[in-house]
């Protein structure tokens, strides 16, 4: 559900804006459509939510349903109404205030059986990249992009980063800091995604993932794993 979130713009250019809240109730999943230029039509709301629930049931298992489904669009014909019901195997609320879909935290955290840490870390190098370079791109994405490249040689200071996307350092960190980060930040958030990811691969050792990562001693990442989690790496594993 994070890489639908982060990924989204690779299939869409209008403003939605996805987000996945923690709710004491579960994790409710979010489209927002406050910005959109294009006019919507009802029917897309019903085609986006039928299509990440069936990308959820290939990943994870047939019998996943949401808890709750509302959308905003105006209720259907009755007998819509009860396709709706028989396809997302939950009630379904019209005219709602937003459109989500609530899913038992259990459900969300469970580990995919179909799941393949080699190949999700391959695509999301890929994906960063060509959304690095779509024209008007966020520097944000692209300076991300850069610094997955660059981090295993530890050749990624600031000026070098603003260097090869043919910026000034100032500009770097104006054009960060208009997105709402810093350098910093975004090294650390990179960091944080990727040994995320690096913990769940059996064949990268702790020590490597402290290379991968740019860290030139083991402590430094042992110590900045635990600051993002809670719990050491190897405790993590």
């Amino acid at each position: 559900m994070n890489r639908v979130i982060r990924y989204y713009r690779v299939v869409s250019t209008d403003k939605e804006e996805l987000s996945l809240v923690e709710t004491s109730r579960g994790y409710r999943f979010v489209l927002d459509v406050t910005n959109v230029v294009w006019e919507l039509i009802e029917a897309e709301y019903d085609d986006f939510f039928a299509s990440v629930v069936k990308m959820c049931r290939v990943s994870w298992g047939k019998d996943l349903a949401p808890m709750e489904v509302r959308i905003q669009r105006s209720p259907p014909p009755l007998h819509c109404v009860e396709a709706f019901t028989r396809y997302f195997k939950a009630s379904v609320e019209f005219a709602a205030d937003e459109n989500s879909l609530l899913f038992r935290k259990s459900d969300l955290e469970k580990a995919l059986p179909t799941g393949n840490v080699q190949v999700a870390r391959a695509c999301d190098r890929i994906v960063d990249e060509y959304l690095a370079g779509l024209e008007g791109a966020q520097i944000t994405v692209k300076a991300r992009a850069k610094l997955v490249e660059r981090l295993p040689s530890g050749e990624f200071s600031e000026k070098g980063i603003a260097d090869a996307l043919n910026v000034s350092v100032r500009g770097l960190q104006r054009k960060l800091k208009d997105e709402g980060t810093t350098f910093k930040q975004l090294v650390d958030n990179t960091r944080r995604d990727l040994a995320l990811q690096y913990v769940k691969d059996s064949t990268v050792s702790i020590n490597e993932m402290a290379y991968l990562l740019g860290y030139s001693e083991h402590a430094n990442f042992s110590r900045a794993f635990k600051r993002w989690t809670g719990v050491a790496p190897s405790a993590a594993r």
